[in-house]
C-alpha cells in the first residue's frame, strides 16, 4: 500500500540518530529546570490515567516505569490540590492498583486479595 504521507516524511531532513540525542540532551539540560504548563483538569486526568496505562506494559525493570508512577502521582496530587476533592485521590489511587483493573465488560481481572 502506498501512504502519501511516508513520501512526504521521507522527504524531510530529519536529524540522524546521534543529532537527535544531542538536541534532547542540549534541550534538557540537567532536566531540572522547572516550567509551568496551563492544562484543563479533564486533560491531566487523562495523562494520569495513560501514564497508569504505561507503566502497566513496562517491564518492572524499565527506567521509564519508576518516571510514569513519579510523573503520573504529581499530576495527581497536583489535580487533588488544585480541584479542593481529597477523594478525588481515592478514586485515581485505583488507577494504580491492579486488582481495579476491568476488562471491556467491567469484570474484574485480578481477584483483589487482603494483605
Amino acid at each position: 500500500m502506498n501512504y502519501p504521507i511516508r513520501k512526504e516524511i521521507s522527504k524531510m531532513n530529519y536529524p540522524n540518530e546521534a543529532d537527535s540525542m544531542r538536541i534532547v540532551l542540549d534541550a534538557l539540560g540537567d532536566g531540572q529546570t522547572n516550567i509551568t504548563v496551563d492544562m484543563l483538569t479533564g486533560d491531566i486526568f487523562t495523562l494520569v490515567g495513560l501514564l497508569q496505562f504505561a507503566e502497566r506494559g513496562l517491564p518492572p525493570a524499565h527506567g521509564m516505569r519508576s518516571r510514569c508512577v513519579t510523573l503520573g502521582r504529581a499530576f495527581q496530587e497536583a489535580l487533588v490540590t488544585a480541584t479542593g476533592h481529597p477523594q478525588l485521590n481515592e478514586v485515581m489511587e485505583m488507577g494504580w492498583n491492579r486488582a481495579f483493573d476491568v476488562d471491556e465488560h467491567g469484570d474484574f481481572i485480578e481477584e483483589a486479595t487482603d494483605g
